[in-house]
């Protein structure tokens, strides 16, 4: 049952999400190679949204479609999950504003910071949507 900032989505295309999800994890750690901090703390943000994405498409067949993402943290925190990963979600997203139009950069302890958490949302996330054996 969608709202204004929820779609439903056929909960088969989950996978989708998660190779989006894995694709801008690479992103991420290709600019960090490169010494890209914005590129890759962007990248890490996205990796999370994707990430989010496919475990509430999962998992309830609903994906968040509302620009400030408070809507995704809600759909999180109906399953069950741990209350530490909706904690390391909301501090990534809570940077994506600053990345993309605040005129201060994050420092590089923020960085890493965030592309710790992505690295952790993203394994949290495939070890939930791992197949039981």
């Amino acid at each position: 049952m969608s709202g204004p900032r929820v779609t439903d989505i056929p909960r088969a295309r989950s996978e989708s999400f998660l190779r989006r999800a894995r694709s801008f994890a690479s992103l991420m750690e290709a600019a960090l190679e490169r010494g890209n901090s914005e590129g890759a703390a962007l990248a890490g943000v996205h990796c999370v949204i994707s990430a989010c994405d496919a475990l509430t498409v999962h998992s309830l067949g609903l994906r968040s479609k509302g620009q400030d993402h408070r809507e995704a943290v809600r759909l999180l925190s109906r399953l069950s999950i741990p209350a530490s990963l909706l904690t390391q979600v909301r501090g990534v997203l809570g940077l994506k504003t600053l990345i993309e139009y605040d005129d201060r950069s994050l420092s590089a302890q923020e960085v890493r910071t965030l592309c710790d958490r992505a690295r952790r949302i993203l394994a949290t996330v495939e070890s939930q949507l791992a197949p039981r054996k």
